[in-house]
């Protein structure tokens, strides 16, 4: 069980991280978008998160975002685009942690 909190915690940085340096790109070259405020806003909300509030704030950060990103026209740089798909690349990760229930996305 130790094995499995200390994962969590170096996940949980590592998505903290991730949301930070696209929230950092996004307000430089979007700054006035609602994606960008989300996003910054969302980052805030899941430095204090744990377990599986971090998770569930996380996935559904995933799709509002999205849909944010999409409705509003943005389009992404690069650099943004590059650390949008970091970011998006941990969206596995609470499916262990849901499986046991049958939430599967």
């Amino acid at each position: 069980m130790i094995e499995k909190k200390y994962d969590m915690d170096n996940k949980k940085k590592e998505v903290i991280m991730a949301v930070d340096d696209l929230s950092r790109a996004l307000n430089k070259y979007h700054g006035n978008s609602e994606t960008a405020k989300y996003v910054s806003e969302t980052l805030i909300e899941l430095k204090k998160d744990e377990s599986v509030a971090f998770l569930g704030t996380f996935q559904f950060f995933i799709t509002k975002a999205s849909i944010l990103k999409r409705s509003e026209g943005v389009v992404l740089n690069n650099q943004e685009s590059n650390l949008w798909h970091r970011v998006t690349s941990f969206r596995d990760l609470g499916y262990k942690l849901f499986s046991g229930m049958g939430l599967y996305w």
